[in-house]
């Protein structure tokens, strides 16, 4: 399994999640994408052996996309937030519930989680869910988690353009249309380390766009 990493300033979540992935995950590849970090990521991803490369284009999207063109279509592949808010022990009971054609999903939004959210970021999380489930007549919980597996063949014919925070809801809502079974595994939330780069209003307007552009199929 190969662990990719998209990052911006994300130091301190780093020196929370990275041992972790050594310690459960000795074997594993750890594939460091980064937005163009002024802080000290880089270095500490390469004291722990990752893979560490700068992306050309802005934005997490645009970020996720050059990392796939470097992992084989055969990988199966565990997408986390470097922020120190995901526990990468979930990463196995997620890889364990992967199917083919598939695409395993970390729920956030079950009991015990509820602290780490800010009161605006939890109602504008279950907003948006709640618009995508009647939209697309299908029960979507978390399509917004900063963690998901899946096989990269999977991901890659999903011919994803988001370049920014609203990569989760494409690819989620894409699953959907092109008939990609969506799993949900319960999984661990904490606060982050450091400071968040999500803006709540705009971010949350480029989500709730693409929510409804990809229900007419604007995107392909």
């Amino acid at each position: 399994m190969i662990f990719l990493l998209p990052t911006l300033n994300e130091e301190k979540g780093l020196q929370e999640i990275l041992p972790k992935i050594r310690k459960h995950f000795p074997k594993s590849k750890i594939l460091v994408v980064d937005g163009g970090s002024k802080d000290r990521t880089k270095e500490i991803s390469k004291k722990f052996g990752c893979d560490f490369f700068v992306q050309s284009g802005k934005g997490k999207g645009n970020g996720m996309t050059e990392a796939m063109e470097r992992i084989g279509d055969s990988e199966t592949v565990a997408v986390l937030d470097a922020d120190g808010s995901y526990d990468p022990l979930d990463a196995k009971k997620m890889m364990e519930s992967l199917e083919r054609n598939s695409i395993v999903l970390g729920t956030r939004l079950s009991k015990g989680n509820e602290k780490a959210f800010t009161r605006s970021n939890l109602m504008g999380n279950k907003l948006l869910n709640l618009t995508a489930s009647v939209l697309f007549l299908k029960r979507i919980n978390d399509m917004l988690t900063g963690i998901r597996v899946f096989k990269c063949k999977t991901l890659r014919d999903l011919n994803l353009k988001a370049q920014n925070f609203e990569i989760e809801t494409e690819m989620t809502l894409r699953c959907l249309r092109r008939g990609v079974k969506i799993i949900e595994v319960p999984c661990r939330y904490y606060e982050r380390k450091g400071e968040t780069k999500l803006n709540p209003f705009k971010d949350g307007f480029r989500i709730l766009r693409r929510i409804l552009l990809e229900r007419i199929g604007w995107y392909g």
